[in-house]
């Protein structure tokens, strides 16, 4: 039936030495270099995960914080301008009290001076009307008399002037 051959049966016995040995020295090391090397890629992954996760936490802290000082920064904008506001309504204010304060001082300045303007225009009629009765008075009245007591009366209300 079948015969098999010697040189077959020892090159059967030599490859499976060869596959022990080459399993005990080469396969084990290698793939103890590989299981190293996949554990340490699968280190690196998750290193990788956690750090895109830190900064995706990161990036999530960075626009709250920008968007708190965005509405911060509106909400200052939006006093200032208030606080302008209310300054020039205050400066409009008091530039009007004081307009009308010196309104009101100027009017009653006018007034003492009209006041006084007419004391003395009467004081100084009043003065003329009695120096021109003196003068009636101590001359006695003809048309030349008149007409020469009216030209010295002018003159001399002239020189007080």
């Amino acid at each position: 039936m079948l015969t098999l051959d010697l040189n077959i049966i020892w090159t059967l016995i030599d490859l499976a030495v060869m596959f022990l040995v080459l399993r005990h020295f080469l396969f084990r090391p290698v793939n103890a270099v590989m299981q190293k090397r996949q554990e340490m890629i699968q280190h690196d992954l998750q290193d990788a995960q956690k750090n895109k996760q830190q900064a995706q936490e990161l990036k999530l802290s960075y626009e709250k914080i920008m968007k708190n000082v965005k509405q911060e920064e509106a909400e200052m904008l939006t006093k200032a301008k208030e606080d302008a506001k209310q300054q020039y309504h205050t400066m409009m204010e008091e530039a009007k009290a004081e307009i009308q304060k010196f309104r009101k001082n100027a009017e009653h300045t006018m007034e003492e001076q009209k006041q006084k303007a007419m004391r003395d225009l009467k004081q100084n009629t009043a003065d003329m009307v009695i120096l021109a009765a003196q003068k009636v008075a101590e001359k006695e009245m003809t048309p030349q008399a008149n007409q020469h007591m009216i030209d010295a009366f002018l003159a001399e209300v002239g020189e007080k002037q």
